[in-house]
Order: C-alpha cells, then structure tokens, then sequence
C-alpha cells in the first residue's frame, strides 16, 4: 500500500537515506531531477520553450539539475533564480555550479519582480516549478511571492503547462492549505506534480488537488520505509491492488446464507429510495441475502422495486418513520443476519432516534450507521463505548459537524482531524465522505481512496456505498477497516465507469449500482 507522509517523516526518510544508507544528499538529487526528466518526456520536444522557476534551497537545486540534464539532450531550458545566488544552499549551490559548466552566469537569470519574467522570457510551453519544497511553511515573501504570481500570468496568457517539484510553492504539504491576497490563491497551480518518495498527506486534503494536478512519485533512491515511531499516525494511499485483496471468490459450496446476511433498517415515508439503493447496490455487490425493514405504509413501495429483497413492515410514528415500538418487530431479524445497515433514508424524529440509539446500543452485530442514524446519535457518542462488535460510521461533512458540534465550515477545512479524532476517542470506523474519501481506522489509520470523480456529488451515492460497505463487511467481518476500504475505492470506481458512458453531468447513483459488475471485472473479479 502506497504511504502518504507528513512533512516531518519526509525529513526523516532523507535523513535515514543519507545517514543509515549511506546515500550522499547530491545523488539524492540527481535521483529526483531523473524522475522529473522521465515525467517530462510526453511534453517535450527539442524546440520546447521550457522556463525553471529556482528558489534557494534543496528543491531549487533539484531545478538546476533538471536544467543541466535538459541542456545534455539538446534542450535549452530559461533558468529563473528567484533569490540572490549567493544564499544557496549547500546542494544548491553545487547544483548551481555545476550548471555553470554548461551555461554563463548571465544565463541564470536573478528576478524580483514578475515584471523581471516577462522581459527575460519567450511564452514558454513549459514552466518548473523549483521554488520552494515540502520544508517550507508560512507566507510567501519577495522574490518567491512574484515568481509564484508570474507563473500565475504565464498559465493565464499562454496556457503554458506547469510540474512542480515535490509540492506546488504556496501549498502546505501537512495540511494542503495555501495562502491568498486580494482573493486570488499564492501558490503555483501544477497539472502535474513530481513528488519525492511518497505522496504528501496535504495531497489529499481540502482542495489541493486543484493544484496538485496529476501525481506521480520519484524514487530517491530505495523504497520508503515506515521511520516513524509507532504512535504516529499513518496515511496510505489505497489501489486497486489494494482494495480486490478483500474480495474473495465464492466456493462452488456458496449460498446464499454464506455470502452475507444483511438487515437493511432503511427507508421513511418520502425517502424509500435511499432503502431501495442501500439494498440494491449490497445485492450487487455480492451479498447473498437482505432483508429491509420499513416503516409498514411504506412496505409496498421498497417490495415492488426489486423481487430480490426480503421486506418487513416495521412500526412506524406519525411522520412514516420508525418509532421506538419498531425494536419489538425485529427480535428475530437480529438474531439470524450478520450484519445490520441503520439509518439510510431515516429523519431523525424523537422516536426514530430512540429506536435507533436502541438499535446501536443492544444489538451485538457488526453496523454501519449511516443518514438519519448519524443524526441519532447527536449528543448520544457515549454510547458507541458499549459496543463491542466493529461499528463503521459514514458522516458527510454535515453529518460529521452535527457529531462532533462544530460548524460545517470548520468541519470542511479540517475533516481528515476532526474524523479521525472522532475514530479514536470511541474506537469506531469512519468513513468520511468527502473529496476524496477517508476510511479510518480506530487506531487513527487513513486509507485515502483514490477513485471517484464530481459526478457522485449527487443525491443518493451515500445510499449505494452503505449498503456495499454492508456487504463487504459481511463477507470479511475479520477485517472491518478492510472491508470499508474496498468498498469505497469499488464505489468510486463503479462511479467512473459511470462517469465515463454517461459523463459526470448526466449520472446519477443508480448508475453507480449498474456500473458495479464492471467495476469487479475491472479488478480481476469474476
């Protein structure tokens, strides 16, 4: 599985590199100018107008040997030094050096000013992005500040393409967050980025992947090992490769009751399509037999969408939702599935909440609380402490705010803490439904997928992903963490199938559910 690190433990791989390998700094960044050569090589040609953008530390230096190996294959980049030359680094200086082999000092143009660019430069085709590296922090200033802006203008008149080094300059890589002046963002805006190692956990939060672009990873020389200490909280990436190890091929002996009993307790009056979806997509994805329990008026409804499902009409108080009476209709429900889905399609009315709390509380059972049920338990966490058997909790970013009582918007900027924070206090799963998506274990483990596109912005796409978490749980219940895990990379792979025959704009979640045996076939399923 693909590591994401945090500032601190990148600095702690290149020191092990350099100290325990043996791997001198230099060869370090001859390593990471290789590997952004390689991810250039779709873009250039031999007339390529291509601008580097330096600044005065290591990731500066990395751009001077990017020039050097450029000038060594016949292409002549314009190198931008936004600093004085003599304040480089160590490295950097060496690198600089080393460049001058190949070019005079004149030719390393000092700039302060985003004037200064546009009158040393030709409309470049491709712009480098070696100003600042995943060390850096704080506000951008001089000469950093308007080469960062330049680039901006250059992007903006001549639709020059931008890869940065390590990180897009302005960007934070532990928290993605990048200053602004005047409403306009201070950081480079990359289509594609070259990062050292492994990925960097500010990759993946807030919005930075509008300026991450494309990812891809340089080797510096030896695989990333995990540096830190134990109690340090860990982030991966998860692949397909990943998420089809948790789906295991049925026996010839497979039944219906060995692939997965699921109670689906979904579904109110009005909203019966969230029981239809949950239900559905759980079918879809393998389980092998589901029971959903609704609100009695409403039983003909989620009855008549699928002939697959078993159908229980439940008590119900004056709205069409479940009222506490409805814990006396499901005794024997409880006892012979494996699995229980609460709260898809559920309006969190005082009875309803308190069937649910009930529900959450005494049922000894792995569950997935989602919707309505999430609203449930507002106020109500402690009694998550009781549980005994794995509890997955699938909050959007409303859902998470209304658990934890902070505003969304505080909630918006600092999901991935605020989940995980909420995982490890009282030992549940969190799924935390935002772009992208986060599966985190009790431990305070990430899983960040890596599948899913705009189009699953859209009603209902909650709905299907419960209902296959449900059944992945059912199918490894050993592997709670797993289970939800792969249902969410199958979800947003399912989704960009989707995506792709009918576009992100004409897609809805049923869609997702159509899309699913593709989505196995994809993954080597049979």
């Amino acid at each position: 599985m693909q590591p994401v690190l945090t500032a601190a433990q990148s600095r702690a791989f290149d020191k092990h590199l350099i100290e325990e390998l043996g791997i001198p700094s230099l060869v370090l960044m001859e390593n990471a100018a290789r590997g952004v050569i390689s991810a250039l090589e779709d873009w250039l040609t031999l007339d390529s107008e291509i601008v580097i953008f330096a600044g005065p530390g290591n990731n500066g230096g990395d751009g001077f040997a990017v020039a050097r190996l450029l000038l060594e294959r016949g292409v002549q980049p314009t190198v931008l030094l936004a600093a004085d030359s003599s304040k480089l680094s160590p490295d950097a200086r060496h690198q600089y050096d080393l460049l001058l082999t190949l070019l005079d000092p004149e030719e390393i143009y000092e700039i302060e000013r985003t004037e200064d660019v546009f009158e040393l430069v030709e409309p470049p085709d491709i712009i480098i992005d070696a100003l600042l590296g995943t060390g850096s922090s704080g506000e951008l200033r001089g000469a950093i500040k308007e080469a960062v802006q330049a680039i901006a203008q250059l992007q903006e008149w001549y639709g020059s393409k931008v890869l940065a080094i390590d990180i897009p300059t302005g960007l934070n890589s532990d928290t993605g967050i990048h200053e602004s002046e005047s409403g306009f963002p201070l950081a480079a805006r990359a289509d594609r980025t070259v990062t050292m190692a492994a990925p960097k956990i500010g990759f993946y939060l807030g919005r930075s992947r509008d300026y991450t672009g494309k990812i891809s990873i340089a080797s510096l020389g030896a695989p990333y090992e995990d540096l830190v200490d134990e109690s340090a909280l860990r982030s991966f990436v998860v692949s397909g490769t990943d998420a089809v190890k948790q789906i295991h091929p049925f026996p010839y002996t497979a039944s219906k009751f060995t692939r997965g009993r699921i109670l689906c307790l979904c579904g109110s009056r009005g909203m019966t399509g969230a029981a239809i979806m949950s239900a559905g997509s759980s079918l879809k994805s393998g389980a092998g037999y589901l029971t959903v329990a609704v609100p009695a008026s409403e039983r003909h409804i989620v009855a008549q969408a699928m002939p697959e499902l078993l159908t229980i009409g439940i008590a119900e108080e004056e709205h069409g939702s479940p009222s506490a009476a409805a814990w006396l209709d499901l005794q024997e429900e409880f006892e012979k599935n494996d699995v229980v889905l609460i709260g898809c399609g559920y309006r969190a009315y005082p009875e309803t909440a308190e069937f649910v709390r009930k529900v959450i509380s005494e049922v000894n059972k792995p569950m997935i609380v989602d919707g309505g049920g999430l609203r449930s338990l507002e106020g109500h966490l402690d009694i998550l402490r009781s549980r005994r058997a794995p509890t997955i909790l699938t909050p959007n970013v409303g859902e998470l705010a209304g658990l934890v009582g902070k505003p969304w918007q505080e909630v918006d900027r600092d999901m991935l803490a605020i989940a995980r924070k909420l995982a490890t206090t009282y030992e549940v799963i969190i799924v935390a439904k935002g772009v992208p998506e986060y599966t985190i274990n009790s431990d305070g483990t990430t899983y960040i997928n890596s599948t899913g596109n705009p189009g699953m912005g859209t009603a209902g796409t909650g709905d299907v992903l419960a209902g296959m978490i449900a059944t992945m749980l059912a199918q490894n219940p050993g592997s709670p963490w797993e289970a939800a895990m792969t249902a969410v990379y199958l979800s947003g792979l399912a989704g960009d199938l989707a995506a792709q025959e009918k576009t992100t704009h004409g897609m809805t979640a049923t869609d997702v559910i159509k899309k699913l045996p593709e989505a196995f076939k994809a993954l080597g399923v049979q």
